[in-house]
């Protein structure tokens, strides 16, 4: 009767009826999540210019530059939200890492948003 319990858990859990814990996150997993989309060459692929923006970076938290040159696939609030979750597991020393100048503008060059310094 055990065995058939065990098994009956088992296929709960293989099959995805039982919610697993969530895999703790890590300062390295939002740092390579960061990247991701800072980084990756769909979020920044453009035809126009207009398909360009600049975001503010999380340099404050230690994470990414003062600013970034993506496509409309990324929104301030999803890099907010990394650099909210990198304070909140402490991976940020004390104090700001960078002294950002005003935003510049950005262009498509060559088919890759670009910023314009």
């Amino acid at each position: 009767m055990q065995r058939r319990i065990c098994l009956v858990s088992l296929l709960l859990v293989l099959s995805g009826c039982v919610e697993q814990p969530p895999v703790p996150r890590t300062c390295a997993s939002i740092e390579n999540d960061y990247k991701a989309l800072t980084e990756s060459p769909a979020n920044q692929r453009c035809s126009d210019a207009s398909e360009c923006q600049v975001l503010s970076g999380q340099c404050g938290a230690a994470l990414g530059t003062c600013y970034h040159a993506l496509n409309r696939n990324v929104t301030q609030e999803m890099l907010n939200a990394l650099g909210d979750e990198y304070r909140r597991l402490d991976c940020v020393g004390s104090g700001p890492v960078c002294r950002c100048p005003r935003p510049p503008s950005v262009e498509c060059r060559a088919g890759v948003c670009t910023l314009v310094l």
